[in-house]
């Protein structure tokens, strides 16, 4: 008897741990998910084109890229921002990825006027942008003269008639000159003060 209750015992300990294996690989999916993710938006932000680079009024290219960033909507902040952080940490060993990751800066600093739900009009700077030009310079026209502590956020985005249009005209020329610009840094404040914008 006591044999057979032992034996109850063991078996008890041998499905349990099974049990706990098998939900460890279940919950392995869930990981290669958000890994697959992080890639995607790099892939996706890689393969977009700039928007520095684009006339004025080239309007397919600029619907083309508003298009792409829209995409990138359905991921969660913190699929996007593990992906920023990858893009941001890679090394700068050659002149050509020098570029490469300039190209990738100004592709986000616009990527986060789409994602975040910023208005229309002049905004207080966030903490980044007080007085020190880091993105209140941007490619030139999206802080108010004399600088008075606000700025157009949605720059190079506008609002028109609910819709947001890229028509921020930039330039290789004219990007901004003092710190460089922190996409992580950035995001993380647009993250306290705005939502997650809802695309139509």
């Amino acid at each position: 008897m006591k044999k057979n209750i032992l034996l109850i015992v063991i078996l008890g300990f041998i499905v349990a741990a099974c049990t706990k294996k098998s939900n460890n690989n279940i919950a392995m999916p869930k990981f290669d998910n958000e890994e697959a993710d992080i890639a995607s938006i790099i892939a996706i932000i890689d393969a977009c084109p700039n928007w520095i680079d684009v006339s004025k009024d080239d309007f397919k290219t600029r619907s083309k890229i508003t298009t792409i960033y829209k995409s990138l909507q359905k991921y969660d902040n913190s699929a996007i921002r593990d992906a920023l952080n990858e893009i941001m940490s890679a090394k700068i060993l050659t002149s050509e990825a020098y570029t490469s990751q300039e190209n990738r800066r100004a592709k986000v600093f616009a990527l986060l006027r789409l994602l975040f739900e910023i208005p229309q009009g002049l905004l207080p700077a966030l903490p980044q942008h007080n007085g020190i030009g880091i993105s209140i310079s941007e490619w030139g026209h999206a802080y108010h003269m004399p600088y008075d502590g606000t700025v157009n956020l949605l720059w190079p985005f506008e609002l028109r008639q609910g819709n947001l249009v890229l028509t921020g005209v930039g330039g290789r020329q004219t990007l901004w000159t003092g710190p460089t610009y922190n996409p992580i840094y950035e995001f993380d404040e647009m993250a306290k003060v705005y939502k997650r914008r809802e695309i139509k």
